[in-house]
């Protein structure tokens, strides 16, 4: 493989141009993030994140009774059970699952974000409010960047449901942001819709 030297000041404004003209690329300093995080494993790829008041659904006792709570809200089950899991889909086995959260944590106070809607079958329609660099799972290409989502991709909801039918509306005001990891699966239903945990 053939190597070429680069002046740093100039990979930076060319890296710098694009983000500002295009918002194609974001600036991850994995060392910072892993030294300075709330998160305990090491993060390997920034993914950010979701709302506060987005839905998940949890089990959190040995019951086996699902509960939906906001995402915001979860550290409060987190300091009082152990193995709190949340709703996922194997895509292995094909197979929607409760898999175990590993980390939690509020990433970002200020974000900016967007709100996806996706529309099923009968007229019922799902949103959530993400930062656009979080990732969807589609049936047809895999995970993708929600602003990277186009015509043809089929989002999935949490009955099961494929939908190709969605919207992307941009939000004025900023807001805080959370994420979760979650072991095996590494994604989980926020307000129905599929889309990847902090990797």
């Amino acid at each position: 493989m053939r190597k070429n030297k680069v002046n740093a000041k100039e990979l930076l404004n060319k890296f710098l141009c694009e983000r500002f003209e295009t918002g194609r690329i974001y600036p991850f300093f994995a060392d910072n993030v892993n030294k300075q995080g709330m998160f305990k494993d090491s993060i390997y790829s920034s993914n950010l994140c979701v709302s506060g008041d987005t839905i998940i659904t949890i089990l959190h006792n040995s019951d086996g009774i699902p509960l939906q709570i906001k995402i915001k809200d979860l550290q409060h089950f987190l300091d009082g059970y152990s193995n709190i899991q949340v709703l996922s889909y194997s895509i292995e086995f094909n197979k929607i699952m409760f898999s175990t959260i590993t980390n939690f944590g509020m990433t970002n106070q200020n974000a900016e974000v967007v709100k996806l809607t996706c529309e099923r079958l009968k007229g019922y329609k799902h949103e959530l409010v993400l930062t656009k660099d979080h990732k969807i799972w589609t049936k047809n290409r895999g995970y993708i960047k929600v602003s990277e989502l186009q015509f043809g991709d089929f989002m999935m909801i949490s009955n099961g449901e494929y939908t190709d039918k969605f919207s992307l509306t941009s939000i004025i005001d900023k807001e805080p942001v959370y994420d979760i990891t979650v072991e095996d699966n590494h994604n989980f239903y926020g307000n129905t819709i599929l889309i990847h945990n902090c990797a």
